[in-house]
């Protein structure tokens, strides 16, 4: 079974081998539409794949046209034969009709620089959405001489209050990034800065358990395990200066971050 990228980057399939090569006599597809086969990682064109090796020197249709015919009158009606094959020949190298299944080109990697940016941008954001709260805790600490007021004072529960106020201010922009995160592959950052998160095997949008879950929420839980977090934490940032851009966190959800 083989899947195709067509000209509007999606994957279509897996289909048969017999399929693609309808496709191919319909000019929906060509010898340099990118494919891979079943358990395959890698994309390459079809012309490369063993399927298709005879594909680039024979035509579907002339290979049928030149099969030979049992018929005890196969020597009179040569002419014939040969008339339909240059026929089946011409037609087969008409210009395809317009069509979607075209191979586009890779996506280009979001630069490192910009996604530190567009990181530190939702960090100065996540600040800015506790701010509120901040202020108001440190007003009554200051009032009550830099202590923590006892427990079932008025001052108490203004001090809870000033920290439920923090709480609702991160709770708010959580709600922010995990909508722009599951809608469009991006945060507030990601989006001022344009760029998105994709799925690496096949550019696709991310959903809710790939962009969400094994992206945030799995690598929150890391970063936060005791030592083990903060040694994950440091190798997941040096893994932006791979080749191809992908940190841990990347990795574990099968994405990667391009420009718009």
């Amino acid at each position: 079974m083989i899947t195709i990228i067509g000209g509007d980057g999606k994957p279509y399939g897996p289909v048969s081998v017999d399929q693609v090569r309808r496709w191919m006599d319909e000019g929906r597809a060509t010898l340099d539409t990118l494919a891979r086969g079943d358990g395959q990682a890698d994309w390459r064109k079809l012309r490369d794949m063993p399927e298709f090796s005879a594909t680039s020197s024979t035509p579907p249709s002339l290979q049928s046209a030149a099969a030979p015919v049992a018929s005890p009158y196969a020597q009179d009606s040569q002419p014939a034969v040969e008339a339909l094959a240059e026929q089946r020949f011409h037609t087969s190298f008409e210009a395809p009709a317009p069509t979607s299944l075209r191979a586009q080109p890779a996506p280009k990697l979001a630069g490192r620089g910009v996604r530190l940016l567009a990181a530190l941008i939702d960090g100065i954001l996540s600040m800015l959405f506790a701010l509120p709260g901040m202020v108001m805790l440190s007003t009554h600490l200051v009032a009550n001489g830099g202590h923590m007021p006892t427990f079932g004072t008025p001052a108490f529960e203004s001090t809870l209050g000033s920290i439920g106020v923090i709480l609702g201010g991160w709770v708010i922009l959580m709600i922010i990034q995990l909508w722009l995160l599951t809608a469009r592959g991006q945060t507030i950052g990601k989006k001022l800065l344009g760029i998105r998160i994709v799925r690496f095997s096949d550019n696709s949008k991310p959903d809710f358990v790939h962009v969400v879950l094994l992206r945030a929420v799995v690598v929150t839980i890391l970063d936060n395990i005791p030592w083990i977090g903060l040694l994950f934490w440091v190798v997941d940032s040096c893994f932006i200066f791979r080749e191809d851009q992908r940190c841990l966190h990347d990795l574990i959800a099968d994405t990667r971050v391009i420009d718009e």
